[in-house]
């Protein structure tokens, strides 16, 4: 007998836990049925894109990918894209003809080879939210450390950085929103060298601040959807540990990334019921799988279990460099645009293009 988990595991977690307490599994996730999960999202402008795996066995930790399947999505005007499959247990339209609109509705299906359908809710794709800001405050972080006993005790992260965000929805409607941050640190340096001195530019590869279940809403300030100071997560300061011994005029920042995809009502839920779940930490009253919130369903076997989400959504960005002066002093810019794909590298004598001066 299989015992399965919800597909929240299907990201790669490790979490420590010591607890006197028995886990609780109940009746309804230990079956020998796998469960499907279904992960596929539109954007605006962008081609749809589908996951299809199982959800892995508890103690397992590699997914298992569904291929084979029949794959296709429709507009409310009666417009369908098929997806074959790219790879395995990934699908993705031949072409980038068919994107998402926003105002229009869009909804998702999924035959698999033995012939069981599957289909997703009607899901529109609504106007874009507002990033009205982007800040950091400087700070300490409470954190949880274990003695060699296992005992826990307090201790502080002491130079850091809270994040958060300020968003306006654009309708009278509740805003719901999925928030997606990273992070890239930059660093610039001198090395003495016989001739003078010679300017090195290094960057990291982007790091991600939170989690892909982060989501929050708006709510109605003065006839306005307001969401103020979402906590986005907290950044510790690392500071570059493997410069050259003759390095000198150190100058480190770090550029954040924040994109926010307007989302549905359904999908808003699918997110949380997860999110709750992550981070339940195997409390005697935690939820159970089943009450993760899919907005996918099984046509012709109503009881069958299935999970995961299609989202329909807009997504806007915005960029902040943050400067570190010294502890709780930092400075901040504004950015228009920065490459979110840069992966780990360094330049010498001239900046690259993306270089920001403060």
């Amino acid at each position: 007998m299989r015992v399965y988990r919800i597909p929240v595991m299907l990201i790669v977690i490790v979490i420590n836990f010591t607890s006197c307490r028995e886990l609780y599994f109940p009746d309804d996730i230990r079956s020998l049925d796998q469960t499907l999960v279904i992960r596929g999202i539109i954007c605006d402008g962008s081609s749809p894109a589908v996951n299809i795996t199982y959800a892995m066995g508890y103690y397992e930790s590699t997914e298992i990918p569904v291929s084979n399947a029949t794959v296709y999505i429709i507009d409310n005007l009666g417009n369908q894209v098929g997806l074959p499959e790219e790879s395995a247990g990934s699908y993705r339209p031949a072409s980038d003809e068919f994107k998402g609109v926003i105002g229009r509705t869009y909804t998702l299906h999924v035959i698999t080879s033995d012939g069981t359908e599957y289909e997703s809710d009607p899901v529109r794709i609504n106007e874009k939210a507002v990033i009205d800001s982007l800040y950091a405050q400087a700070g300490e972080l409470d954190i949880i450390l274990y003695n060699p006993d296992g005992e826990p005790y307090m201790d502080k992260i002491r130079e850091g950085l809270h994040l958060y965000a300020d968003v306006t929805g654009t309708t009278n409607s509740t805003a719901y929103c999925r928030f997606n941050t990273s992070v890239i640190r930059l660093y610039g340096y001198l090395v003495n060298t016989f001739g003078g001195s010679v300017s090195y530019y290094v960057w990291d590869s982007p790091s991600v601040v939170d989690n892909f279940y982060s989501v929050d809403y708006t709510n109605s300030d003065h006839g306005r959807q307001i969401l103020s100071e979402h906590k986005i997560g907290y950044l510790p300061w690392n500071f570059p540990e493997d410069l050259p011994p003759n390095a000198f005029s150190v100058t480190t920042y770090y550029v954040l990334i924040l994109k926010v995809y307007s989302i549905s009502a359904e999908a808003y839920d699918y997110y949380y019921s997860v999110d709750k779940q992550l981070n339940s930490d195997n409390q005697m009253f935690a939820p159970i799988p089943s009450q993760i919130n899919s907005n996918i369903r099984c046509v012709n076997d109503p009881v069958r279990t299935v999970t995961g989400v299609f989202e329909a959504s807009t997504m806007t960005a915005a960029y902040n460099a943050i400067l570190y002066l010294e502890k709780d002093k930092i400075r901040s810019k504004t950015l228009t645009e920065f490459p979110d794909t840069l992966g780990s590298g360094f330049q010498t004598v001239n900046p690259p293009d993306f270089w920001i001066y403060f």
